[in-house]
């Protein structure tokens, strides 16, 4: 049977009982940077079995309300939780883990993917995104660029930026003031998804 659990401390239980796919927080970080996939609430979902219990991270694709159970590198979601998946409708899969950097690199940046980052701030983010469409230039740069005055408060409209794909850098160094950035190439599209009007 399944049920939903709301309880974040699930995400820490690796006790000797649990099957866990882990690291559950490395598949949320991973799947919430995914435009098509939206967190429930740092929901996790529960499979019992007469011989396991199986502790998955659980998506739902927002405008179709199809769930998608998250299994992460080599930590295979097992059969009777496909079958379980099966039954109910859900999708089990499996997510690739990035190298430790880019992993390293989300974290970094996580704290500013919120759409209240951007949120009225929307006439900064386009400067930001006009100026980044000039070429390639350090994110300090940008930043002083956009404001002169005042270049620490567009450092986190870069960060979400970034973490939304409207910018585009070297991932595999750690992300600073001095990794490079430019205009991603499908922005339109992207923007498209996180404008703060389009979403509000």
């Amino acid at each position: 049977m399944a049920t939903r659990h709301l309880n974040p401390a699930l995400f820490d239980n690796a006790g000797d009982a649990f099957r866990v796919a882990t690291p559950l927080s490395d598949a949320l970080l991973i799947c919430d940077r995914d435009p098509e996939l939206t967190e429930l609430a740092a929901c996790c979902v529960t499979f019992e079995s007469d011989q396991s219990v199986y502790v998955a991270p659980l998506f739902a694709r927002s405008w179709v309300g199809n769930y998608y159970v998250i299994g992460v590198g080599n930590s295979p979601i097992p059969p009777f939780v496909r079958d379980v998946c099966l039954d109910i409708g859900w999708h089990a899969t499996s997510v690739v883990v990035p190298a430790r950097i880019e992993l390293l690199n989300l974290r970094r940046l996580e704290c500013d993917r919120y759409g209240w980052v951007s949120y009225g701030c929307e006439s900064t983010l386009e400067r930001l995104l006009d100026v980044a469409s000039l070429g390639l230039m350090s994110i300090g740069a940008l930043c002083l660029r956009v404001d002169e005055r005042h270049p620490e408060h567009v450092e986190p409209l870069v960060n979400y930026a970034l973490w939304h794909r409207l910018l585009s850098a070297d991932w595999t160094r750690p992300i600073t003031l001095q990794t490079r950035v430019t205009l991603s190439p499908a922005v339109d599209a992207l923007y498209e998804r996180v404008r703060p009007e389009a979403n509000g």
